[in-house]
């Protein structure tokens, strides 16, 4: 898509592939704790916070109520949540983020008929899909882009940095496994 000029591709199938029916096993067979605004965080801080299952959820970026960073003022940087959570340890999700060098890793669902606000990430995110349905999309709306990535096992780096929503049409859940690059 070309917008002023510019070619825009918000989102780009990754060469990385993984075992998607191995990946939902694993992710089926875990008693998954409780969830913070449909995020369980994969990774966990050094420091002691308050749940190391949901300490990395919710906006990353001081908004001045609930972000990460209102919470915890001692985390500066994403790169802080690079511990892996006792129950994923050994997982294809702990191999997939040594593999990426992965930090800040969350399973982020979203319920049918469902969507985000509108919101920018201060970095890129890499994205694969756990459980989806045909329904479920990013949304770039300054650029015009719709995206749907596929349960297929493949990573997708997602340029989240620019305005983005996710929209859930669709009547199940949808669950993707997210990371940031390390710095």
């Amino acid at each position: 898509m070309t917008v002023h000029g510019l070619m825009v591709n918000h989102v780009q199938r990754t060469k990385y592939c993984y075992d998607i029916t191995r990946l939902k096993q694993e992710w089926e067979s875990i008693s998954h704790p409780e969830s913070r605004y449909g995020q369980i965080s994969v990774q966990c801080s050094e420091y002691e916070l308050d749940n190391p299952y949901t300490d990395s959820c919710g906006k990353f970026t001081s908004n001045g109520k609930d972000a990460i960073q209102d919470r915890y003022p001692d985390i500066k940087t994403e790169s802080q949540f690079y511990l892996i959570n006792d129950l994923y340890e050994n997982t294809l999700f702990d191999q997939i983020i040594s593999e990426h060098e992965g930090v800040r890793s969350r399973l982020m669902t979203i319920n049918p008929k469902t969507a985000y606000s509108v919101h920018t990430d201060p970095r890129p995110r890499y994205h694969l899909a756990v459980d989806t349905n045909p329904n479920a999309f990013f949304v770039f709306p300054i650029h015009g882009e719709v995206f749907h990535i596929p349960e297929d096992g493949y990573v997708y780096w997602v340029n989240t940095t620019d305005a983005h929503t996710f929209v859930n049409c669709g009547d199940k859940p949808r669950t993707h496994f997210v990371f940031s690059g390390g710095e």
